[in-house]
């Protein structure tokens, strides 16, 4: 039987609970579901975990990584 991690256990283990103390708030959004399965697909293929991809690329996109204050 297949056992459900909490999205605490999985932060953690994905080492961004480490990169911030920031409070963390959930993210629900569709996207186009070949676009979903090629992000599925290309996280286990770089053996990344998907929340930390999202998080990444979102933060790449807007010029800043996340905890750090943008200069004027």
């Amino acid at each position: 039987m297949a056992r459900s991690r909490s999205s605490a256990e999985i932060e953690e283990q994905s080492g961004l609970m480490a990169k911030t103390d920031e409070p963390w708030t959930q993210l629900a959004t569709r996207i186009p579901k070949d676009l979903h399965r090629r992000l599925k697909l290309h996280c286990v293929t770089h053996d990344i975990a998907l929340m930390h991809f999202v998080v990444e690329a979102i933060a790449e996109k807007l010029g800043r990584k996340p905890g750090k204050t943008r200069k004027p």
